[in-house]
């Protein structure tokens, strides 16, 4: 059968596929996200790993509902979690270090040390000012560390390891380095359509839930289903 082109577009489509196929695993998964992602309101340094293990695990379950990887079956899903959710919790580490470091560093040279130990329990659970201005405003209060959060990982993903590394360990079996350098390779033998798919998450991460904090969950999802169905269409054109 003849394969279809490489588009953005094509991608788009795939990943509005794989939301429908099983639309009641996707509102359960997005309830439990929303509770995960608020988190980051009492611990950034938890909200952080949280938000990533969310997000690389919403990779995971396109990859689940996908008919053409999976059965669907409770078994795999099961075996699902427990091959994919150690490595997303590893990423989602070193990312919360790589915070610390970066605002370890900020604080010390603006000569606030005591603001550290902030990173891992913020003491004002509550902004009382907060609640006069507004739901947009409360929900962007409460959603902050995980809108952050999403900025801050789409940009370590495309600079620091490569865009699809997550799908090639949990889906492929490549290690760390081996998934670096393939899905560095990936992305540059289609480098405009992926520049198309970059652009896109970015817009959604700053703009989206910028405006519309209250999308922040959803927003999560889109951007992982697209990463899958992007991830899932090179596969079968690259060698």
């Amino acid at each position: 059968m003849k394969q279809s082109e490489v588009t953005f577009l094509n991608w788009v489509k795939a990943g509005l596929r794989l939301l429908g196929c099983r639309p009641g695993v996707w509102l359960s998964y997005l309830l439990v996200m929303t509770v995960l992602l608020s988190v980051g309101r009492i611990s950034l340094a938890l909200g952080i790993i949280l938000s990533t293990v969310s997000f690389l695990m919403t990779v995971s379950m396109a990859a689940y509902v996908d008919p053409e990887q999976s059965n669907q079956s409770c078994k795999v899903f099961i075996k699902m979690m427990r091959s994919h959710l150690p490595v997303a919790f590893s990423m989602a580490v070193m990312l919360a270090l790589c915070w610390l470091v970066f605002r370890a560093v900020f604080n010390v040279y603006s000569g606030e040390p005591e603001k550290i130990m902030s990173f891992f329990f913020d003491w004002q659970l509550v902004d009382q000012s907060i609640f006069d201005q507004g739901v947009r405003e409360y929900l962007g209060w409460l959603f902050r560390a995980a809108i952050v959060t999403l900025i801050f990982l789409v940009l370590m993903l495309t600079s620091f390891v490569s865009w699809f590394s997550y799908p090639l360990m949990t889906c492929q079996g490549f290690n760390w380095v081996q998934a670096k350098h393939r899905g560095k390779a990936m992305t540059q033998a289609f480098h405009g359509v992926c520049q198309k798919q970059l652009a896109f998450s970015f817009f959604l991460a700053i703009v989206g839930t910028g405006l519309f904090p209250l999308l922040t969950p959803l927003i999560y999802i889109v951007v992982g289903v697209l990463l899958y169905a992007s991830f899932a269409d090179i596969s079968r054109h690259y060698s």
